[in-house]
């Protein structure tokens, strides 16, 4: 943030950036609080399952991994394999890409 602030409030989802279902809102305990009181009945009342949380803990570990091991250097050089196997055969079969 500018200047050093910190955010009042976090929204994440964790499907598009870490692939498990779920949302989160990380706030001040007033903050939460509000939210719960204000929003609709469906939002901020349902918690992740434990595998969930189990599952975003390991794509943030493999998330950091890449940046500081081998083996996430190893990890995205494969990714980067599929990816162009992906692309080629999306080619031949006449697909834009």
């Amino acid at each position: 943030m500018p200047g050093g602030s910190k955010a009042d409030i976090l929204i994440a989802t964790l499907g598009k950036s870490l692939g498990v279902n779920g949302d989160y809102v990380a706030a001040s305990t007033v903050v939460i609080d509000y939210l719960r009181e204000t929003s609709h009945f469906y939002f901020y009342y349902n918690p992740i399952a434990p595998a969930e949380a189990s599952a975003s803990l390991a794509a943030l570990n493999i998330i950091i991994s890449l940046q500081y091991s081998e083996e996430g250097t190893r990890l995205l050089s494969t990714l980067r394999d599929f990816s162009k196997i992906l692309r080629s055969g999306l080619e031949s079969l006449r697909y834009e890409t």
